[in-house]
């Protein structure tokens, strides 16, 4: 296996490890469950994405797809400070920002369909956990 293959994986993970959160958590309330995964699955997610998309490029563009001309450059680098934007506000709000999940959520939902649309099944990992992950973010984080 490997390096590219354990990216590969590392989102199949992070749903599995928020089932868990769920399921351990069943018992406490709505509000605390969900600060936990808030804190344990989203705020991770978001710098893993930002780690991602600013910091890794080559290697995102590649597993991608995705060509070095300007504009993918500059696509994938607006992904990225729209996600640091998401993860800054995570980090450093006073309040509990749960809006930030349902941003989130519906931004992942429609960058699998963008990704199903433009690549078909070429990407399929991404694609399925851009959608299973912001389905899941919109169900859990629902306002």
């Amino acid at each position: 296996m490997t390096s590219s293959d354990i990216f590969k994986y590392i989102p199949y993970f992070i749903i599995v490890f928020t089932v868990i959160l769920v399921v351990v958590n069943k018992d406490k309330s709505s509000l605390e469950r969900s600060k936990i995964l808030f804190q344990y699955s989203v705020i991770p997610t978001l710098a893993y994405f930002v780690i991602g998309h600013l910091f890794l490029t080559d290697k995102v563009r590649k597993d991608q797809g995705w060509s070095d001309d300007t504009g993918v450059i500059t696509l994938q680098r607006e992904i990225g400070l729209t996600t640091l934007v998401l993860f800054i506000v995570a980090c450093v709000s006073t309040d509990y920002p749960q809006y930030v999940s349902v941003i989130y959520g519906g931004m992942l939902v429609l960058f699998g369909i963008n990704h199903a649309l433009i690549s078909g099944s070429k990407n399929i990992h991404t694609i399925i956990f851009d959608i299973i992950y912001g389905v899941m973010l919109l169900y859990l984080f629902r306002i």
